[in-house]
């Protein structure tokens, strides 16, 4: 479900719809009712939903763009040398590795939590999406919420990706003089320890200068160290990429998926709250005031050649004479049948479209519904005639407008009567 389906259930809501359509649409559309909902919203045609979730996503792409840009800036500013002609890295691993691993933790207990305002206030994101759409189309807070801590997680992504091009751009095929500094009052072993820490996650990476910080003399009289010489060329650039790519782009990653998976589940949670008179109508079987009972009218003259039948059994298929799909499929929700196959016939359709239906039919049993306040006419008689050739049983099933009437009934069934049908019968019902 997407911010737009939403915009569209609540101006749905607002309209009226026949139910015999609602209910045509759930029989149509037999599925879970989230998806039955998105199915019917796509087809409502409401413009201003589609401009809310086009000016938000410009404003998260306009964004982006920046995270992404200022990501690249950042990084090049940390790599360009310093005032002693070296490279600090500890400002660099606090950029790639601490800040995403903090603020990602700090994004997925806040995911977990009840709607509040953070990180981007709804009043002001509500003033953006109408600017943007010139629309007054107002959104709930809740939904903000969750929706901003997608956003946010992306612009974090893009920040990272950004870090991580400037870290390749401006270190490949160079040698930068990485060195350490920092006035924190921290040791060499300690410094060691939290860098093993930090890669721990990340398979077949482990600090650079391991045996230097362990062994060197001289280490402890100052906290640089340069391994750019020899066989350490370059190895430092190799591990604040690793960093990079798992905490920055990797790890936060992760927690845009999961932050996009909360946003899209509670809005299916609102659009089953707020959608669920229309998940109903779809899924109720309509109630009529007239009688649903079987009944066939009793003949006032003798009708040969035609049986009258009250039992329908084990029917392969429906067919209706001029009628649309929607409408043998509430004939079929109102008798309570079950027809694994469902063709309408007649009508605007071709002889020859029908005769391909007719010949699918081959020793089958088929209902044949048809309207009995129309006189029947000489083609329905002849579309009668080959299916019954085909089929290995017909019933001409009669539906009123409110209910058959009798004299209905008698023009049918001995217009029926006179073709001599072996295996056609006929019978009438009370269903509009």
């Amino acid at each position: 479900m997407e911010l737009r389906d939403l915009i569209k259930l609540n101006e749905a809501i607002k309209r009226e719809f026949s139910p015999k359509t609602l209910r045509a649409f759930g029989l149509k559309h037999p599925f879970k009712p989230i998806k039955q909902l998105k199915i019917f919203l796509d087809k409502l045609d409401f413009k201003e939903a589609s401009k809310v979730e086009e000016s938000l996503n410009k404003g998260v792409n306009i964004a982006i763009f920046v995270s992404l840009i200022f990501g690249f800036i950042t990084g090049v500013s940390l790599l360009k040398f310093g005032a002693n002609g070296f490279v600090n890295i500890s400002y660099f691993i606090f950029f790639a590795s601490i800040i995403p691993l903090i603020l990602g933790i700090v994004t997925i207990i806040y995911i977990f939590k009840k709607p509040s305002e953070i990180m981007l206030p709804s009043s002001f994101l509500q003033k953006i999406i109408s600017y943007f759409s010139k629309s007054e189309i107002e959104i709930s807070k809740d939904i903000l919420y969750y929706f901003n801590l997608k956003s946010a997680s992306l612009f974090s992504l893009f920040f990272s990706i950004g870090l991580l091009l400037a870290l390749i751009l401006v270190g490949i095929g160079s040698d930068l003089p990485f060195k350490w500094s920092t006035t924190a009052n921290i040791s060499e072993s300690a410094l060691y320890n939290f860098l093993k820490a930090l890669s721990a996650p990340i398979p077949s990476i482990e600090p650079p200068a391991i045996e230097v910080i362990k062994n060197s003399k001289h280490i402890s009289s100052t906290p640089y160290y340069n391994p750019s010489n020899g066989q350490e060329h370059n190895i430092w650039w190799k591990f604040l990429i690793a960093l990079t790519l798992f905490y920055g782009v990797f790890f936060r990653g992760v927690v845009y998926l999961i932050a996009k998976l909360k946003y899209h589940l509670f809005l299916n949670k609102k659009a089953l709250e707020i959608g669920k008179e229309l998940i109903d109508k779809f899924n109720t079987p309509l109630i009529t005031t007239h009688n649903q009972t079987s009944s066939t009218p009793t003949l006032k003259k003798e009708t040969p050649n035609i049986k009258h039948t009250n039992q329908i059994k084990d029917i392969d298929a429906a067919l209706g004479w001029a009628m649309d799909e929607e409408k043998i499929l509430l004939l079929k929700d109102k008798i309570n049948f079950s027809f694994p196959a469902i063709y309408s016939v007649g009508g605007l359709q071709s002889f020859a479209k029908d005769l391909e239906i007719i010949k699918s039919l081959k020793d089958k049993r088929v209902v044949l519904f048809v309207n009995s306040y129309e006189a029947p006419t000489l083609d329905f008689i002849d579309f009668l005639e080959e299916l019954s050739k085909e089929a290995k049983e017909v019933v001409v099933y009669l539906v009123g407008a409110k209910e058959v009437k009798e004299k209905e009934y008698n023009i049918w069934a001995k217009k029926i009567a006179s073709y001599n049908f072996k295996n056609v019968s006929i019978k009438g019902r009370d269903v509009s």
